[in-house]
């Protein structure tokens, strides 16, 4: 695994903003000095939350994919992260169309809801409804931005 580009982004535009590029803490580095399960619990925790609070900070829509946020402990700095990409590159192509995400998005939705409506689900799970739709909603209105150079589609014709 490399640190920064993957071996078929190299050189050019990678999505590292995707899931496709995680970032990952070792867990040797993080828990190396530990002699206990619960002092090694407790690191972790602390990790989980830093990480979590990281990526809540860098996210556009100030929000995480969490069905259960992390318990609060202290802010711990984290090692330097092993990262890499995790899906084909041939697949990240063919997903990365806007619409195409659109549409991804937009069943997610509907998987969600139907999921929530057929049980007693948590807020968890309902609040990653709502971010999944604020995600739909910036990703077409990105997307229609993008085309708004066109004509009205009546002059398309």
């Amino acid at each position: 695994m490399t640190r920064g580009l993957c071996r078929p982004c190299r050189g050019s535009k990678c999505y590292r903003n995707c899931s496709s590029f995680p970032r990952l803490s070792p867990w040797a580095t993080i828990c190396r000095p530990c002699r206990a399960l619960k002092q090694v619990q407790q690191k972790l925790n602390e990790a989980e939350y830093t990480a979590y609070k990281e990526l809540l900070e860098s996210s556009k829509l100030k929000a995480v994919l969490n069905e259960k946020p992390p318990g609060k402990t202290q802010l711990v700095k984290l090692p330097d992260p092993i990262e890499g990409c995790i899906i084909p590159h041939d697949l990240i192509e063919a997903r990365k169309h806007p619409d195409t995400r659109i549409a991804r998005r937009a069943s997610t939705i509907a998987n969600l809801a139907k999921v929530i409506s057929e049980r007693s689900v948590n807020k968890g799970l309902r609040n990653t409804l709502l971010t999944q739709a604020r995600r739909l909603l910036a990703l077409a209105d990105r997307r229609l931005n993008e085309l708004s150079y066109l004509p009205p589609d009546e002059e398309l014709e």
